[in-house]
């Protein structure tokens, strides 16, 4: 009985969020029961149970009383009507210890090398390049808006 009720509210709310809405929120929500004024619904994730909560709640309330449902509240907990209750284990599993030589990466590139990399604050280079520029009577462009601000902040 309750589930016909589902049904028909699931249809208003196809009607009145459209389709795509219905399609991404309303349908892949699993109707578990309605008691004590309370509908209760599986989601399957808490990030979709929440996100439904802020923007469909008072839709899924309303088609839920048009329908027939005698609903205050809207619950939404993680999980699937098919799915059996997964079994938490008592203690935590062993972790077998990782040798050094089993975490190591790909091998290092030969031109990313510490003796290739620019000692110092890269602004600092920058300033000092306009300053040597600036004196040869060139201008320096720097495809940065602050560092062209900073290139350009005396008209040679």
């Amino acid at each position: 009985m309750a589930l016909e009720f589902w049904d028909i509210a699931a249809d208003r709310l196809r009607k009145s969020l459209g389709n795509n809405n219905y399609k991404s929120w309303i349908e892949p929500l699993q109707f578990v029961g309605e008691s004590a004024g309370t509908a209760e619904f599986f989601v399957p994730t808490s990030f979709f149970g929440n996100y439904v909560r802020q923007h469909f709640e008072d839709q899924i309330l309303y088609q839920m009383r048009e329908s027939g449902f005698e609903v205050t509240r809207v619950t939404f907990s993680v999980g699937r009507l098919d799915q059996e209750p997964v079994a938490r284990p008592s203690s935590p599993a062993v972790v077998a210890p990782v040798k050094p030589r089993e975490i190591q990466g790909a091998k290092l590139d030969k031109r990313f090398v510490f003796d290739n990399f620019v000692v110092g604050n890269p602004m600092s280079w920058l300033m000092r390049r306009r300053n040597v520029l600036r004196k040869r009577g060139q201008s320096l462009l720097i495809p940065s808006f602050y560092t062209v601000a900073l290139a350009w902040e005396k008209p040679i």
